[in-house]
């Protein structure tokens, strides 16, 4: 009887520390704000002085945003994460299983900590936080750039027709992410996806284009699902006006680089808290 007893201590034992992988601890208060996405949340940049050890050296919109408005954040964003990746970490990205050079490898997760670290893939995290928590009143979604780097990687973005195809899939793999999110996850809040700038707002940039298809596909899955859009495009490109368009110049971006300065994100965070 004994033995019964302990083995079925042992079990809901297991059972709540699987659980509380990802969203709850005994000294933690309740998730309010959860957090999900690339490397532009995540407050990622290329060459960090400190290298990419230390997790804190990297402040995303997230992170700014939780502290202006009080929130308890968890943030589960990983710098390389497509929208395939963020379903199954085995699709192609730079977050757990490709190193950049073409080849198979070590992504970010294996070579360097994240804000929060979980097992599996983006959006099981995300459900089992959302499941454990009733408090969240936010979440806030960025996922795409790297779909365009993948595409851009197999030359599948060199064409319009290759184009339109990578924002069809995003499309797609944001909407089974945002189902995930409503009817996985049971959280009926609000959701704010965040769509992606440009780097240099000139009409003659081949760029734009790329980036608009995929900022349509944004906005048509966040539609799909109650969500709201924190139009990053609109806001960098306003904030660029004076510099030309060119958001480096601009100080929005770093130089020699494809994310965020401090300014840039404090921009992202306006953008989604005006929102809300």
């Amino acid at each position: 009887m004994r033995m019964v007893t302990g083995a079925s201590a042992l079990a809901a034992l297991v059972g709540l520390l699987l659980s509380c992988l990802v969203g709850c601890s005994e000294d933690r208060p309740p998730i309010e704000y959860l957090a999900l996405g690339d490397s532009a949340p995540f407050g990622y940049r290329l060459n960090a002085p400190g290298g990419y050890e230390d997790d804190d050296d990297f402040v995303g919109y997230p992170a700014l945003l939780a502290d202006d408005r009080d929130l308890e954040l968890l943030d589960l964003s990983c710098p390389g994460e497509t929208t395939a990746s963020f379903l199954d970490v085995d699709a192609p990205n730079l977050c757990t299983n490709y190193d950049g050079s073409g080849r198979e490898g070590r992504g970010y997760r294996e070579r360097a900590p994240l804000h929060t670290n979980y097992d599996g893939a983006q959006v099981e995290a995300a459900v089992r936080a959302l499941e454990n928590s009733s408090e969240v009143e936010l979440v806030t979604l960025q996922l795409g750039a790297n779909d365009i780097v993948v595409c851009g990687a197999n030359l599948e973005c060199s064409t319009r027709e290759g184009v339109a195809a990578m924002a069809e899939q995003a499309r797609e793999n944001l909407d089974t992410a945002l189902t995930a999110l409503r009817e996985d996850g049971g959280y009926e809040g609000t959701i704010v996806v965040v769509n992606y700038s440009a780097y240099k707002y000139e009409a003659d940039n081949p760029e734009l284009a790329v980036i608009e298809a995929l900022n349509a596909a944004i906005a048509d899955a966040a539609g799909a699902h109650d969500a709201v859009v924190a139009d990053a495009f609109e806001a960098f490109r306003t904030a660029a006006e004076e510099d030309g368009g060119d958001v480096r110049r601009a100080g929005l971006v770093h130089p020699d680089d494809t994310h965020p300065t401090a300014v840039g994100q404090r921009l992202i965070a306006r953008t989604v808290e005006a929102l809300i």
